[in-house]
């Protein structure tokens, strides 16, 4: 059993399951574009859920074509994780301020939408780019270095 794959697996579920929880006191500011695009709470639970799911599965199996792709995977659940709880912290805020609700409930779907892409792709998609960049650089790299290793360790 992979321990820090399973711990990553726990705490991507708990924060999509507090993230759906607490997004059900902010539903006229939900800004996630599954919600907008549906208008229903139970499409985005049914979308995190299968997400879950499929997340559940391949961890379980723990088993990956290339370190590059169980890299993405790590990358993937800590950044997703990272990013749920951002927007768990905004729903919070949300909830302790009403008034929040209420000017977030005005804006249109479009621009709620274009804040929730940029908001992805600062915290989301910008670092994963980079990183698996970087991974890659680093796999392709390997074969022209020398490690040197360090006798008894």
């Amino acid at each position: 059993m992979n321990k820090i794959m399973v711990s990553l697996f726990f705490i991507f579920l708990f924060t999509n399951l507090v993230d759906l929880i607490t997004a059900y006191f902010i539903l006229p500011a939900e800004a996630n574009p599954l919600f907008l695009i549906t208008g229903n709470l139970l499409w985005l639970a049914f979308y995190k859920i299968a997400f879950v799911v499929v997340i559940g599965f391949l961890c379980i199996k723990n088993t990956y074509p290339s370190n590059f792709i169980y890299f993405m995977f790590i990358l993937i659940l800590v950044l997703g994780s990272l990013l749920v709880t951002i927007g768990i912290w905004s729903n919070v805020q949300g909830i302790l301020n009403p008034k929040i609700v209420e000017q977030s409930a005005q804006l249109s779907s479009e621009i709620k939408t274009e804040a929730y892409v940029r908001f992805v792709s600062i915290i989301y998609i910008l670092p994963m780019s980079l990183c698996l960049l970087s991974f890659k650089l680093y796999e392709w790299s390997l074969s022209s270095i020398i490690l040197k290793r360090k006798k008894n360790g």
